[in-house]
């Protein structure tokens, strides 16, 4: 089965997979947890290392996912 199921010109997680994304855990965390424990689990930033320069659209939702995911490490 794939990991990746796109829908027309969109791409997502196979909802069929059990998949376990570090930052929907550190999400998870910030919301419900102890803010010292979730900012454990904050290891680097979000897809760092990870670029597709011919996609700007992409290239922008990484930024400001980044940087919501940043923003809550600092609310931690």
């Amino acid at each position: 089965s794939e990991v990746i199921a796109a829908a027309g010109a969109s791409l997502s997680l196979n909802p069929a997979l059990s998949v376990e994304a570090d930052s929907r855990v550190f999400e998870h965390a910030c919301n419900v947890g102890p803010l010292d424990a979730a900012a454990d689990i904050y290891r680097g930033d979000y897809l760092a290392g990870f670029s597709l320069p011919d996609c700007p659209e992409i290239e922008e939702w990484i930024f400001f996912r980044r940087e919501a995911l940043r923003s809550r490490l600092v609310q931690a």
